[in-house]
């Protein structure tokens, strides 16, 4: 009886577990190429016989997006670690948003010093969907 009660669970653990363990080996791997210098990871790159356009779309950006995404994120009071289940499509789209973004010395500009004529709502793609994930976060 046991047995077959965790032969049951364990498939619904991991349903719900998966896309946020799959999130998170994405975005470590993000972290970890945005903190190689370009040259660094243009030599790693090599030595396998690869370029940036060999990498999934996104992971060759060098505009610090991720960052500044992580950071955007923070400002609405956002952790994407405890929200990537339920926005974790949404999540994936703003990243795409931000890789391409062409506002990011802007993004960078307000988020080092802010300005009070300025608000991200007037440049950041993303803007309104972290800002409802904010309030759903908080509420």
């Amino acid at each position: 009886m046991l047995e077959n009660t965790i032969e049951k669970t364990i498939p619904t653990l991991w349903r719900l577990v998966e896309p946020l363990a799959q999130w998170h080996a994405e975005n470590r791997l993000k972290i970890n190429l945005a903190r190689i210098g370009p040259s660094e990871l243009d030599r790693v790159l090599a030595d396998a016989g690869l370029t940036r356009r060999d990498l999934p779309s996104g992971l060759g950006d060098r505009s610090g997006s991720w960052s500044l995404m992580a950071r955007m994120l923070s400002h609405f009071g956002v952790r994407p670690d405890r929200v990537a289940v339920r926005y974790q499509g949404a999540l994936r789209d703003a990243e795409r948003a931000c890789a391409r973004c062409d506002n990011t010395a802007r993004c960078r500009r307000w988020l080092n010093r802010g300005a009070a004529n300025d608000t991200p709502q007037r440049f950041c793609p993303n803007a309104e969907l972290f800002d409802e994930m904010g309030r759903n976060w908080r509420n």
